[in-house]
């Protein structure tokens, strides 16, 4: 047991020198915890534990693979625990070092330490020159070679006294010890014992206010995830870099989203004032329907009717039938939702550092506006990093199968879309208006399983009877959430925004087929909207354009959205693995894995032979935005910029 006394002590030891350094961070920024409650800040130094804990794993899980072997590992061989020593000095100093320099960094970048802090190293003699004339390097210097002797001094103390004596465990014992233990390593290292994913950054986003979110990271963790695991996705976004500059690309992007020179705020390619109007503080209640298929809705000329209810909102609001998810993944959809910008390709934004951002999404606004902010999911929090992303953009709370009695799931997916629906509905009936809940449904997604309730059932006997029921079940469910919005005191101030995170893909017939991808958008606000049929195009990054627009009031519009409630131009863009998709008009542009281009009238989708020219219009088009999304992250860009002097009003 010696061996695994050993390794118990360097954990100790390790995870100790991480939270004096999260200690020190918290001393450093100590203004930043004023008005945070000592709780909060104890649960950030607890969920720290568990980054510092996944770093000693990976630190760690070398030496153990040896060093727990009978005959060979640290108990037997002197060799081994010099070289353990020698090896856990080096990679513990590095992984220390990196959080000590993170105690500048924070400060500089409102982050844990990321990709940003490799960006300058092209021109080392200079960065260095600059480190040296505005910190005290002398004495992190002082600090850095201490810091060594005395990690080095530590280490070679647990050596010596764990092994001081020799072990007793026999040979086949140890043996049999070594999976468990390499087991239990594995654990530390993946961090989470759920099924649905390993520890992210999103974990540590546990409270409204940023700073003790920030604190439970391990800048170890967020710098080596980010510059070896995401740093190669970022590259997705310089695909176009030779077809345009990114002035010619913000200048393009402007056009096509008709921005008024005159509005733009300086310094910003697309920010721009927007305003409509007075400011009416309505509640805003947005439906994130799973897999919200126009072809299955009769309101959308669908092929199929399994939307009955849906189509009984439909003509009470303002209905978009020709309107498309910007991804045809959940993942991307939520992005795009929350941030007015599309999707990179790539691993998902949502997932990645940038993650942290906060963007200009509608709940940023909206808390801005003093709004109280929820999100709803109906499985884990932190399966595809949902947790994380959405409290760092403008929600102050997400509720999850987590805050739902166990046997409320009813599958992998977590509850189904009328207990998610409930639970909303008792939330917003105890909270301070107004209010932002947006609520993102799982029941129309496999496995199909739906509670046992009186919804209309589709044929038994269709091979589609189970995916149809599924369909169905949560147009039902969307019905009684309705109704329990008009009995609500506040139902009567409340605008509902429903639409899909994507389509369904259906008797594909393209590529890139619209079937995946359309889903539309139902405004439901009687008092406010006059119920009708637009013909307008738009995608969910003009969800967050157009709600302010109903709200009215003055607003900076950082996104690439549009309010689809204007005149304006008729686009729609997409993609899904390496196929690009944009609707322009009367035309539909993809451009294939390939490199082929490929042209089609819309809404027919006759194919176009003879407009080459306008196949590369369109293409430069779907690049321009690209190139500005990828500018606007890059450059830090992405959020509600300060108004200057000269345009507040």
């Amino acid at each position: 047991m010696k061996n695994i006394k050993y390794l118990l002590l360097v954990m100790l030891f390790f995870v100790s020198v991480f939270a004096v350094i999260r200690g020190l961070l918290l001393w450093r920024y100590i203004e930043l915890a004023q008005d945070i409650d000592s709780a909060t800040i104890i649960k950030s130094f607890l969920i720290g534990f568990r980054f510092d804990l996944t770093v000693t794993g990976y630190l760690i899980a070398p030496i153990a693979l040896i060093g727990l072997i009978p005959r060979i590992g640290f108990s037997s061989s002197k060799t081994t625990r010099i070289i353990s020593t020698i090896y856990l000095t080096i990679t513990g100093i590095l992984a220390f070092l990196l959080n000590i320099i993170d105690l500048e960094f924070f400060g500089h970048f409102n982050t844990r330490l990321n990709h940003l802090a490799l960006q300058w190293f092209d021109t080392p003699e200079i960065v260095l020159q600059m480190l040296w004339e505005s910190f005290s390097l002398p004495l992190y210097l002082i600090a850095l070679i201490a810091l060594i002797a005395g990690v080095y001094w530590f280490l070679r103390s647990i050596s010596k006294l764990t092994f001081k004596r020799p072990e007793r465990l026999t040979w086949y014992w140890q043996l049999a010890i070594y999976p468990l233990a390499l087991g239990l390593i594995f654990l530390a290292i993946r961090g989470r014992i759920s099924q649905w994913s390993p520890i992210n950054w999103g974990i540590a986003y546990f409270s409204p206010h940023n700073f003790p979110n920030q604190l439970a990271l391990n800048s170890c963790f967020t710098f080596m995830n980010d510059t070896l695991f995401e740093d190669a996705d970022r590259t997705a976004g310089k695909e176009f870099a030779d077809l345009m500059s990114v002035a010619e690309a913000n200048r393009r992007t402007r056009g096509i989203l008709d921005i008024d020179e005159q509005n733009l705020i300086p310094n910003h390619p697309i920010a721009r004032i927007d305003s409509s109007g007075e400011k009416m503080p309505l509640n805003v209640i947005v439906v994130v329907m799973e897999s919200l298929a126009a072809d299955f809705l009769s309101s959308c000329g669908g092929v199929e009717d399994l939307g009955p209810e849906f189509d009984r909102l439909a003509m009470e609001g303002m209905l978009f039938p020709h309107f498309f998810a910007n991804a045809g993944f959940t993942r991307n959809a939520v992005f795009s939702i929350v941030t007015g910008l599309p999707p990179m390709q790539g691993k998902p934004l949502i997932n990645r550092m940038e993650g942290q951002y906060e963007f200009s999404g509608l709940g940023t606004l909206l808390r801005a506006r003093g709004y109280r902010t929820r999100f709803y999911i109906p499985h884990d929090p932190h399966f595809d990093n949902m947790q994380g992303f959405t409290l760092a953009n403008g929600f102050e709370y997400l509720t999850s199968k987590d805050n739902f009695p166990p046997d409320s799931a009813v599958s992998c997916l977590g509850v189904p879309d009328g207990v998610l629906y409930r639970r909303a509905l008792q939330d917003f009936n105890q909270l301070e208006e107004p209010f932002l809940g947006m609520i993102l449904t799982g029941s129309n997604h496999h496995p199909f399983i739906c509670p046992d309730v009186p919804y209309p059932r589709y044929n038994p006997d269709d091979p589609n009877a189970e995916r149809f029921d599924a369909f169905l079940y949560a147009d039902y469910a969307l019905g009684r959430f309705y109704e329990g919005i008009q009995e609500a005191e506040w139902g009567d101030n409340t605008l509902l925004v429903v639409f899909g995170d994507t389509g369904l893909n259906w008797q594909t017939k393209l590529e890139l087929d619209l079937s995946l991808y359309r889903t539309p958008l139902l405004l439901v606000c009687p008092d406010v909207l006059d119920p009708g049929i637009s013909s307008r195009i738009g995608s969910q990054i003009d969800v967050t354009a157009t709600v302010m627009d109903i709200l009215g009031g003055e607003w900076v519009n950082n996104t690439l959205g549009a309010s689809l409630l204007r005149e304006g131009d008729n686009h729609a863009i997409f993609h899904h693995s390496g196929v690009l998709g944009f609707i322009r008009g009367d035309y539909y542009f993809i451009r294939s894995r390939d490199g082929q281009k490929h042209l089609y009238a819309y809404p027919g989708l006759e194919p176009v032979l003879e407009q080459s020219g306008l196949a590369e219009q369109l293409y430069r088009d779907f690049a321009a935005f690209t190139i500005t999304t990828h500018h606007l992250i890059s450059a830090r860009l992405q959020g509600v910029p300060e108004l200057p002097v000269s345009v507040q009003k």
